[in-house]
């Protein structure tokens, strides 16, 4: 099924760049939208990371048992983290703009379009 490929490889995506941010969080926070070498700034960039490994995890696990209504209610609640961080950018920045929400919106319509075709069944 495609969607369970595409929220596979998501998954592993977000595991990634979790763990990206967990290694490197001043990286991070650029790819983020929020620029920053503050310490405590830096510590929740790692916290995000740690978010995104674990649904990064959860999601590949999921499509490995082949649980569909799992995958899909995870997928589905998720778009919430990927809104949550526009919000942050949003908030964060006096400039924000597409540009610094880009990644935001993908993410977010990545995991929409996931959701949808794991629940269409394809």
């Amino acid at each position: 099924m495609i969607g369970s490929l595409i929220a596979g490889l998501g998954g592993a995506a977000f595991a990634a760049i979790g763990t990206g941010a967990l290694l490197a969080p001043g990286f991070s926070s650029l790819q983020y939208g929020l620029p920053t070498t503050e310490r405590t700034a830096l510590a929740l960039v790692r916290a995000i990371g740690a978010r995104d490994v674990v649904l990064g995890v959860i999601v590949v696990a999921l499509v490995a048992k082949q649980d569909r209504p799992a995958l899909e209610l995870v997928l589905i609640t998720s778009v919430l983290a990927a809104a949550g961080d526009a919000l942050a950018v949003t908030t964060g920045r006096s400039d924000a703009g597409p540009k610094h929400l880009a990644v935001h919106a993908i993410g977010a319509a990545a995991l929409v379009i996931a959701w949808a075709l794991v629940r269409s069944g394809r």
